[in-house]
């Protein structure tokens, strides 16, 4: 189950809660680094200014670095142009 804390949250007690609870922490790697290394990692990312924000390539080049191949990771835009940023995102792994 994933979990996408809201409002300001410590690290490390968002890295313990998912340990003891078993949850995916939730969230935008560009907001926040991912706190709780875990088998899967989720991103939603919501656009680094606003919900119009559209990622430059140089964006979504930074994004595959926070992608390891050692944990499976999802990647879920949910900006004005999630369709278009997310293809080019995917043709660029």
């Amino acid at each position: 189950m994933g979990w996408e804390p809201r409002g300001v949250w410590d690290a490390e007690l968002v890295a313990g809660l998912c340990r003891e609870l078993d949850l995916i922490h939730v969230g935008d790697p560009f907001k926040s680094p991912p706190t709780a290394r875990a088998r899967v990692q989720y991103f939603r990312l919501h656009g680094i200014t606003g919900p119009r924000h559209r990622y430059s390539n140089a964006e979504l080049e930074r994004l595959k670095e926070f992608c390891t191949a050692k944990t499976a990771t999802y990647c879920a835009f949910n900006n004005v142009s999630m369709v278009a940023d997310a293809q080019r995102f995917a043709s660029q792994l």
